[in-house]
């Protein structure tokens, strides 16, 4: 059955009100979005700070650095291992890397 010109119009109408709420609710979506993005990096901000201090409590920094060398001649051992991913860790890392020949 067709629809009248009455239920045209209705149905019409409807699809504008529906598609007005629809804008109101696309713009809310993006204001949340928006307030999450930023609780998000605010987050993950405070998560990489935790982490950083929680680094300085490391027990690996009290190594001296001779024994530190030693450690870096047993991760060489694997073949796959490579002098610099143990460089990029810290400059103390990256000093005492450069400075124990046996890995080179």
């Amino acid at each position: 059955h067709l629809p009248t010109a009455s239920e045209v119009v209705e149905t019409k109408t409807l699809i504008l009100v529906k598609e007005e709420e629809l804008d109101t609710i696309d713009a809310e979506y993006r204001e949340l979005k928006r307030k999450l993005d930023s609780v998000e990096r605010k987050r993950n901000a405070t998560r990489n700070s935790i982490l950083g201090l929680k680094s300085r409590l490391s027990r690996i920094h009290t190594l001296p650095q001779e024994v530190l060398g030693y450690v870096f001649l047993f991760y060489m051992d694997d073949p796959a291992h490579s002098p610099w991913t143990l460089m990029q860790v810290t400059r103390t890392w990256r000093a005492t890397a450069l400075s124990t020949r046996a890995i080179w």
